[in-house]
């Protein structure tokens, strides 16, 4: 474990495990107690908790496990320095607290995932055509003599790489 390692793409240096810890332990938990303010809002006693479980209490029931989770592995990490590669488990999830508190974020995301199929649908109806036009880009060169046929259309991935850039009409790698 070396605490001198920077992070791959940025070049900023990582933080010790115990500023990492010195950090993140109290804003963990004041997550944790803002979640258990929302958790128990509105409920007077522990059968209330499950009496109606619904999809948003369910995820702030995940949310709070996982928040508490945290706080053990740092509290842990904090009295066996043996294990202090365990710290870096504990970022996995802080864009979950980001959608949470951040509603407005939280839609966003929402609506994109709305949007997820209906452009795999579009995508894949694409990727057909592109199948079946380059299935038979070969079979109507072979009967020209031209040497630039040969070129785009000489195997199977030439001919699908052809017809994609002739259908995005792009000219990059300036093929067509």
């Amino acid at each position: 474990w070396a605490n001198n390692a920077i992070y791959p793409i940025s070049g900023v240096p990582l933080l010790s495990p115990e500023i990492i810890t010195a950090i993140k332990l109290p804003l963990l938990v004041i997550l944790a107690i803002g979640l258990i303010l929302e958790v128990g809002y509105k409920e007077l006693s522990i059968n209330d908790f499950f009496k109606t479980i619904t999809t948003m209490r369910c995820c702030r029931y995940i949310l709070l496990c996982y928040c508490l989770s945290c706080i053990l592995i740092l509290l842990y990490c904090c009295g066996n320095s043996n294990n202090l590669q365990l710290v870096t488990i504990t970022s996995a999830g802080n864009i979950i607290y980001l959608l949470w508190f951040n509603r407005k974020s939280l839609r966003k995301v929402q609506l994109v995932l709305q949007v997820l199929p209906r452009l795999a649908l579009v995508l894949s109806i694409f990727l057909l055509l592109i199948i079946v036009f380059a299935a038979f880009g070969p079979s109507f060169g072979r009967n020209s003599d031209s040497e630039e046929d040969d070129y785009y259309f000489n195997s199977f991935s030439q001919s699908m790489w052809s017809v994609f850039v002739a259908t995005t009409s792009s000219t990059w790698p300036n093929q067509i």
